[in-house]
């Protein structure tokens, strides 16, 4: 497993000093799809796929839920407000 970890974090160092995010991206992906070859790995995430979905169901649901209430509303449209103002003040630019 620690070999895994080695070869994903030195891929991952290699991606970070890329000039092409596009580049970037691939080269984090193609680390990713590696580490996760090895089969200690391998098994891990298939042990732990049940779990981590129905996490991200639950986490989908939480967010559609939370996203259609007044204070939600209020909230993201302040931040927005406060951001256009933020971007025309003197120490933005």
């Amino acid at each position: 497993m620690q070999s895994a970890r080695d070869v994903l974090q030195a891929a991952l160092v290699k991606a970070k000093e890329a000039a092409d995010p596009d580049a970037a991206f691939q080269m984090a992906w193609d680390a990713w799809q590696t580490f996760a070859a090895f089969p200690p790995v391998a098994k891990l995430l298939s042990t732990a796929e049940p779990a981590t979905s129905l996490a991200l169901k639950t986490f989908y649901a939480a967010h559609d839920a939370l996203v259609v209430t007044p204070i939600w509303k209020r909230a993201f449209e302040g931040t927005a407000q406060t951001l256009t103002y933020a971007s025309t003040t003197s120490a933005y630019k």
